[in-house]
């Protein structure tokens, strides 16, 4: 039976309908694609909805009305559409739509997907920065049937301008290596697209850039780092981590994310290692299907390291001389100018202050409450400012 094309959209009927309870239960298939000629079974879950008199398809937004070339009632709640799908039909979920003669329009939106389930932008969990210093890409592993890969797109040297520079099939690991970054030398922006089984692909993601750390030497040895903030979501402190390896790492300071620097006073002697992390909420999951997934639940800056073992182990140069350098229970304390104030601190190796004083002429440092092992002292004044270790005994 040919369908007549009226179409009558009434809301007072449909109130009525909605009274009485008719609607779209489910449609058979619910995906299909641009060209298509196909037979779909509509179930409306009562019998008695009235006699029907169209049935259309609206394309996402409504941009496409398809009319059912013909259709059939294979029973009291059962009907079979022939449809013809344009090849430009916009791609996404559609909207049906049933008029009868006893309730009016019987309409049911986004109950069918032309071409894709992946009309939506995907998410980045977060980008962050692997133990070989290379960029890593995290998305959390997307529950879509019809989904066949994941492309990784970076940005170049246009800004908002980003090329795809690789892709993992679906089953794969959830994560993305990024072979030719270097984050010791720069910041990285990333999005990620979704592709299906016939080849539609998804808008890009939201932008996520990593964070990049920077260091400076400054006066006595002091280690000024500097970084600029990761972008992709919401935190609330940066957190400073410093260590002999990247195995062996301890937090050293919590930072407000409105500020981008951190100056350690007193850096152990040796290979001193620093990273920055920021903590993301609910973090993410990493793995495929052929094995555990892994957690991830903090997104990390490049690191970065210094070699602290030429710096001096006695302290002397025109103002001011202290000695000796492994020490018992006092520091002696020189001045050859004091024309001014001397502001001296004593840090542990660890960076915590333990003493400060405040001298204006020839003094002994007591030290006896110290524990045994490395310290710094940090001389600060208007004519010298320098940081030097020595060894509690």
């Amino acid at each position: 039976m040919k369908l007549i094309k009226v179409f009558l959209v009434s809301c007072i009927m449909l109130l009525i309908y909605n009274a009485y309870g008719c609607d779209i239960i489910s449609v058979s298939p619910d995906y299909v694609n641009p060209g298509d000629t196909v037979d779909l079974i509509i179930n409306l879950g009562l019998p008695d909805c009235g006699q029907i008199e169209y049935i259309i398809i609206f394309s996402k937004g409504q941009m496409d009305t398809i009319w059912a070339e013909e259709y059939t009632e294979l029973g009291d709640t059962l009907l079979e559409a022939l449809f013809i799908i344009p090849d430009t039909v916009v791609i996404g979920k559609a909207s049906i739509s049933i008029g009868t003669t006893g309730y009016g329009e019987i309409f049911s939106p986004e109950i069918l997907t032309i071409g894709t389930d992946i009309t939506e932008a995907p998410e980045i969990c977060m980008v962050t920065v692997d133990t070989i210093n290379k960029n890593m890409i995290i998305w959390e592993e997307p529950n879509l049937e019809t989904l066949d890969s994941v492309y990784i797109y970076k940005e170049t040297s246009i800004s908002g301008k980003y090329e795809k520079i690789g892709a993992n099939y679906v089953g794969d690991i959830t994560f993305f290596i990024d072979a030719a970054s270097n984050p010791v030398q720069n910041a990285s922006s990333y999005k990620i697209s979704f592709v299906d089984t016939n080849g539609y692909e998804s808008p890009l993601s939201r932008y996520h850039k990593t964070m990049h750390l920077t260091m400076s030497i400054g006066i006595g040895g002091a280690c000024n780092l500097i970084w600029d903030k990761y972008t992709g979501f919401s935190y609330s402190t940066f957190n400073v981590y410093r260590g002999n390896s990247l195995n062996n790492l301890h937090l050293i300071a919590e930072l407000p994310t409105n500020l981008f620097t951190y100056t350690d006073l007193a850096p152990p002697l040796g290979k001193v290692y620093y990273l920055i992390e920021v903590v993301k909420p609910g973090g993410c999951n990493v793995g495929n299907l052929k094995s555990t997934a892994e957690y991830y639940s903090s997104a990390c800056s490049n690191f970065i390291y210094l070699e602290t073992a030429n710096l001096k182990d006695n302290f002397t140069d025109e103002f001011i001389s202290i000695f000796p350098d492994a020490a018992n229970n006092v520091l002696n304390v020189i001045l050859k100018d004091r024309s001014g104030a001397y502001n001296i601190s004593i840090f542990s190796s660890e960076g915590k202050e333990k003493l400060t004083v405040k001298i204006f002429d020839d003094t002994q440092i007591d030290i006896s409450n110290l524990q045994p092992g490395i310290y710094f002292i940090k001389i600060n004044s208007d004519k010298t400012q320098t940081v030097q270790k020595f060894i509690k005994n």
